[in-house]
């Protein structure tokens, strides 16, 4: 049994075809849709009695910037409805001093982090009915990285 689970979600089974060509293949009917930019899905598969499982999780439209130098920046969403996002500021020198700007629409919010070596992490969050686009920028020493991204029903992507 295959089944297939979205952020907040009880798993849900997944129909699965066989290949006429090749019995041991399976082809799962698999399909996104209303589905958040950098939400992450979650698939598993279970034996019919389920005693062994096999799972994975995937994040089919990531929310990515590259910087200049090696700074990077990921969002990936954590409430649903595209109202909150985490994100992860890395490529940063060790100890160094990291000063991160937000802006969506008139607010804008700004944060220092001291030491940024093992990344930053940086969870925001929006109001229900917001709509619109947020960015986020950290600068270091020596590099700098912008990431934009879609809040609330504009962050929707419908298949």
């Amino acid at each position: 049994m295959l089944v297939q689970r979205l952020m907040n979600e009880e798993y849900r089974r997944m129909l699965l075809v066989f290949d006429e060509k090749d019995s041991t293949l399976l082809r799962p009917n698999l399909s996104v849709g209303n589905y958040v930019m950098g939400e992450a899905l979650e698939l598993a598969l279970f034996t019919p009695d389920g005693s062994k499982h096999a799972q994975a999780r995937a994040v089919p439209f990531p929310i990515e910037a590259q910087g200049t130098g090696t700074c990077r920046c990921s969002a990936q969403a954590v409430l649903t409805g595209g109202r909150g996002f985490a994100l992860c500021f890395e490529g940063f020198e060790p100890d160094e001093r990291v000063d991160v700007e937000g802006q969506f629409k008139e607010k804008r919010t700004s944060h220092t982090f001291e030491r940024a070596s093992a990344g930053i992490f940086l969870v925001v969050d929006f109001n229900p009915e917001d709509r619109g686009v947020a960015s986020y920028t950290a600068v270091g020493k020596n590099c700098s990285v912008t990431v934009k991204f879609k809040v609330g029903k504009d962050a929707v992507v419908v298949q």
